[in-house]
């Protein structure tokens, strides 16, 4: 009898350490992927730039096509419909651990900022490699957001919540490249990103 309740208690160990695995891959799985739809992002960005005389059309007037004029009205989605050509699918535009957002197979019907997932860097510039062009929407700052837009600075606390990818996050730079980080390494990359393109502060609008 006592042999018995030894294996149980073994075999329910095991179990939970099996149970424990296949969520921690899970997890990672989900921010990798992550990752991947920021990549598909910063791509689309950089080819709008590529046709719109090296800006992004978060930087760029509604006049030439692009959508200056809407940055601070809450709709940030309407930056990503207008690259909706350089996108091809809006599924790229969520995190897919992300359950506070509602994943869309076609542009059709117009999106809400309910259908994406990730921010958009309003002083993100092709010619300043190491700025921010897009960031999960969970990163946290000290901070107070002014109408759905946040401040980066080497004084602001920038981290990340706890509620996606364990308390870490992902994030674009102008150069095409994802960063994943954690909220320690965070703040150093947003001082360097600051360093870099010789500004006080870097703008994220978030969904």
């Amino acid at each position: 009898m006592v042999e018995l309740c030894v294996i149980l208690s073994l075999l329910g160990i095991l179990a939970l350490g099996f149970v424990a695995r296949q969520q921690e891959a899970k997890a990672k799985s989900g921010r990798v992927k992550c990752a991947g739809n920021h990549k598909h992002v910063a791509l689309a960005h950089r080819v709008f730039g590529n046709d719109h005389g090296d800006r992004f059309t978060m930087s760029l007037s509604t006049n030439k096509g692009g959508t200056l004029e809407l940055v601070g009205t809450g709709s940030v989605i309407s930056h990503y419909l207008n690259m909706t050509n350089e996108l091809g699918a809006p599924q790229i535009l969520i995190c897919p651990d992300d359950r506070t957002r509602t994943m869309r197979r076609d542009f059709l019907p117009l999106l809400s900022n309910t259908n994406v997932s990730f921010t958009v860097g309003l002083d993100s510039d092709e010619t300043l490699p190491n700025s921010f062009l897009a960031s999960d929407n969970h990163m946290t700052s000290s901070l107070p957001r002014v109408r759905g837009i946040a401040g980066l600075s080497t004084t602001d606390l920038a981290g990340w919540s706890q509620r996606l990818h364990g308390g870490g996050g992902n994030f674009a730079l102008a150069d095409g490249s994802i960063q994943m980080s954690t909220s320690a390494t965070l703040w150093q990359q947003v001082t360097q990103a600051l360093a870099s393109t010789r500004t006080n502060s870097h703008r994220l609008e978030f969904p």
